[in-house]
């Protein structure tokens, strides 16, 4: 991704990111039967959403609203 200048919008788009990156993981853990390697690469997709998802919500949520509300990480 290229670096956007606004905080906001940033995380906002790693917010519409992560859950596509979920969906992908989810649809290639349907192929584990298949093959070991797209369960590897299956965890390596989940890995990358729950990296993402659960901070870029409490930080989009700290852009919108500020440290007023949420105090300093």
């Amino acid at each position: 991704m290229t670096k956007v200048d606004h905080e906001a919008k940033g995380r906002k788009y790693l917010l519409i990111f992560a859950p596509i990156v979920g969906v992908i993981a989810c649809l290639m853990s349907l192929l584990i039967n298949q093959s070991i390697i797209w369960g590897a690469i299956a965890s390596v997709l989940f890995a990358i959403y729950w990296t993402i998802e659960p901070g870029g919500a409490a930080g989009y949520t700290g852009a919108i609203y500020g440290q007023k509300s949420l105090g300093k990480i």
